[in-house]
Parts: C-alpha cells; structure tokens; sequence
C-alpha cells in the first residue's frame, strides 16, 4: 500500500510555559481543564497533545508531581487515545 504524501500528524499545545489565563482565557491550569482541553483537541483531529505543567495557581512547573495527574486525567478522558512519549 502506498503512502499517502499529504498525511500529517496534529500536536496541539495546550499551553506555553509562560502563557497566562489574561493572555488567553481559555489557557488550562487545572487538571480538569487540561482534560477537557485535550479531548476538545482530539475530536477537532489532534494527535497528540504537547503540556507544560501547571500548580493550581497557574503558575508553569517543571515537577513531575504536576505532570503525571494531568496524563492521567488526560487519558481517563478518552483511554486509548493519547499515550505518553
């Protein structure tokens, strides 16, 4: 079978790490809102999801205590979608 030269894969970036909720309200900073965001993400086509992490306060760290919950309830929204890289 032939590849297809126009296939493309879709990383939607939920976040930059210094991009604030009065930048852009629709920014995710809870667990919650990053699962809800990246399930948008893959009905619209995405792939794969690209995050920096956010305390409660919005503010970005770099802890893998505040990734892990996010891929967790990123996955418990559409299981079998997203894996991790």
């Amino acid at each position: 079978m032939a590849k297809d030269s126009n296939s493309v894969i879709i990383c939607a970036a939920l976040t930059g790490a210094a991009t604030m909720k009065n930048n852009n309200p629709s920014v995710p900073y809870t667990i919650q809102e990053f699962a809800e965001e990246a399930y948008k993400c893959r009905q619209a086509g995405a792939a794969m999801v690209h995050v920096h992490a956010r305390m409660e306060d919005g503010q970005p760290t770099t802890k893998s205590t505040g990734f892990r919950p996010v891929y967790d309830a990123i996955k418990a929204e559409e299981p079998g979608t997203f894996s991790s890289a």
